[in-house]
């Protein structure tokens, strides 16, 4: 279900109260009203099990609730958009961290802190994955080199294209240049058939 209550001026928290009777609603837009508490309107929206997309800028309360964007996410956990944006896993991930150190504490550095720690370890997590990724491609280019002229270039009996990617990344820190051999593309666009990428 789909609600537009946006730009009618509404004013109290007894002119949202009624959508505690509408459990299936998805969307939900009560932009450009007069809304002016937070915590009554949050209290109510994440009673909602399947509210999905949310609209609420222009009310006089999204300028005073702090972290009003990270708190409604936290509280409404079936939220997929909000506002302007579209709401991702990983953000999802770096409110409740946020949150869970916030509703113990009440500390808001010391909550942001939990949030920067979570964002370090999804940038890991996505480092460790860019590896793999790397690793099966290079994988990909021996098994293929076994048994076609994959690679070209000056003649090295000792080439292993299975330590390329740890070279590079040495490589690339110290600003070194890039010596590899070069790679028949051509012969490489298989390589979308066997590995999907992102």
């Amino acid at each position: 279900e789909t609600l537009n209550l946006g730009h009618n001026n509404l004013g109290g928290i007894g002119a949202i109260d009624h959508l505690l009777e509408l459990p299936s609603l998805q969307t939900l837009d009560i932009q450009a009203n007069r809304l002016e508490d937070g915590d009554a309107v949050l209290s109510i929206l994440s009673q909602l099990p399947n509210l999905r997309v949310l609209y609420a800028q222009g009310n006089t309360f999204v300028k005073s609730f702090k972290h009003y964007r990270k708190r409604f996410i936290a509280a409404c956990s079936t939220l997929c958009y909000m506002d302007d944006r579209p709401i991702f896993q990983d953000e999802r991930r770096r409110v409740q961290a946020w949150t869970k150190v916030y509703d113990v504490t009440g500390d808001f550095d010391l909550a942001n802190k939990a949030e920067r720690e979570e964002l370090k370890a999804i940038k890991d997590e996505k480092l460790q994955a860019d590896v793999k990724r790397m690793q099966d491609f290079e994988d990909f280019i021996f098994k293929e080199s076994s048994s076609t002229e994959l690679v070209t270039g000056p003649s090295n009996n000792n080439f292993n294209p299975g330590a390329l990617h740890a070279r590079d990344l040495n490589q690339e820190a110290e600003g070194e240049h890039d010596t590899r051999p070069t790679i028949n593309t051509t012969k490489l666009l298989s390589f979308v058939d066997f590995y999907e990428l992102d």
